[in-house]
């Protein structure tokens, strides 16, 4: 048996604790008393396929849904929904995920190998233990009575509006080695959709943030020594005068533009200027900017140090 478990809040209590919360969309009432009402307690509800599996009432703390249960190979539909009847005016958020206790992320590393049993790209090899630079939820997808607020997006802590009997759903698949995955496309009728990119990730457990993200400041801030021939293409390879320059220095000036580059000695380095992402595989990747050469040398960084542990269900 595996225990699934949801933290929740009330809207107006995210709002007023963090400031990552709906930026520029922060709820409006029309005068004093509707404000009031959106924020009384209500009951939230957790179902797996239909079925309702827990019940609380949400106060001003925020509280927690969860069950237990053995899961068949395929498709499953978790649920977090408020009351419907009588209609509430309170907005509910869902936080984070736990799996037998464990928070959890979403990551498209080793995807394929992982979930497909064939070989990852090396994209996915450098890809973030964690697809998201926070810990709260961002999958799923909103329904309402009228369809008024249905999203199909990459969210923040997804926030239910309870007043159009509204409700969050995630649904993903369960493989034959207990691995948890599902699909996030976004909102695909965006100008900037890209219909090429990957849109699947698997469930596993969080890392510390806090720790990684010192970790790799603190190999950032490294010191090496090299030739400066070695750090100067072209110049003298007689001169043996030692330089010294920062490690994640070096890294950023390995940048040489948009095109291909693949791993040597750990490295990833620049190998042509073709950007067909048509050609990637377990060798090359095709990258186009620097922000995104970054991200991948810190998922490579971390990848040799750190263990990603997948989420296995029963």
């Amino acid at each position: 048996m595996t225990t699934y478990r949801f933290t929740i809040s009330k809207r107006h209590i995210v709002e007023n604790t963090d400031s990552t919360a709906y930026q520029g969309a922060r709820e409006v009432h029309q005068d004093s008393s509707t404000e009031l009402l959106a924020q009384q307690d209500l009951s939230v509800s957790i179902q797996l396929d239909g079925e309702t599996k827990h019940t609380i009432t949400l106060t001003d703390t925020p509280a927690h849904l969860e069950f237990t249960a053995d899961l068949t190979v395929g498709t499953h539909t978790i649920a977090v929904v408020p009351q419907k009847s009588p209609i509430a005016q309170t907005d509910v958020c869902v936080d984070q995920m736990f799996v037998d206790g464990h928070l959890v992320c979403a990551t498209q590393y080793d995807f394929d190998q992982q979930v497909l049993q064939t070989d990852s790209p090396l994209r996915q090899m450098l890809a973030p233990h964690n697809h998201q630079p926070h810990d709260y939820v961002w999958w799923g997808d909103m329904y309402t009575n009228d369809s008024s607020y249905d999203l199909h997006d990459i969210f923040y802590r997804p926030n239910i509006v309870s007043d159009h009997q509204g409700e969050w759903r995630m649904t993903f698949t369960k493989t034959t080695d207990g691995d948890l995955w599902f699909e996030q496309p976004g909102d695909v009728e965006d100008i900037l959709w890209d219909s090429t990119a990957q849109h699947t990730y698997r469930l596993v457990r969080a890392p510390n943030r806090t720790q990684v993200d010192q970790d790799y400041a603190t190999y950032q801030d490294q010191t090496v020594t090299i030739r400066d021939w070695e750090a100067e293409p072209g110049a003298d390879s007689s001169t043996t005068a030692p330089i010294n320059i920062k490690q994640g220095v070096m890294e950023e000036e390995a940048w040489q533009g948009p095109g291909t580059y693949v791993i040597d000695s750990s490295m990833l380095v620049w190998s042509s200027d073709v950007i067909d992402i048509s050609t990637e595989d377990a060798s090359k990747v095709v990258v186009f900017s620097l922000n995104e050469f970054l991200t991948l040398i810190k998922g490579r960084w971390y990848h040799e140090n750190h263990t990603v542990t997948s989420v296995t269900a029963s």
